[in-house]
């Protein structure tokens, strides 16, 4: 089984924590993330970030532009809303910030193809 990359952005300590604490849960491999959007890997490549004034930033923005096929995870900086951005195109709402919600959206994480596959999206 193949060991799952994900990167984090900037965001309050606790929950940097919080979410660190529930990918290593997942066996997942946790990386700072890269000034550098075009250095994302993965299949999908998986971004954590925390947002203060709106949900999607340039930052973000760029990450979408040069790898489409990335899954951003993002909550806002009281924890309050957390909620995953494909270019599916869809937005889903998740919750409060947890460590059980962070490891749900991660796991869920679709790859490219899926997010085309018409059984997938009940068509």
């Amino acid at each position: 089984m193949e060991t799952l990359s994900v990167y984090v952005g900037a965001m309050p300590r606790m929950a940097r924590d919080i979410t660190v604490r529930a990918l290593r849960d997942l066996g997942s491999a946790v990386h700072d993330a890269p000034e550098d959007p075009t250095a994302l890997q993965g299949s999908p490549p998986i971004l954590i970030v925390a947002w203060q004034d709106e949900p999607l930033g340039d930052y973000e923005r760029r990450v979408l532009a040069v790898a489409p096929d990335t899954v951003i995870i993002g909550f806002d900086w009281d924890g309050r809303r957390i909620a995953t951005y494909e270019l599916w195109p869809r937005r889903s709402a998740i919750g409060e910030l947890s460590a059980d919600a962070i490891a749900a959206a991660v796991e869920a994480a679709p790859s490219w193809d899926k997010r085309f596959d018409p059984i997938s999206e009940g068509c």
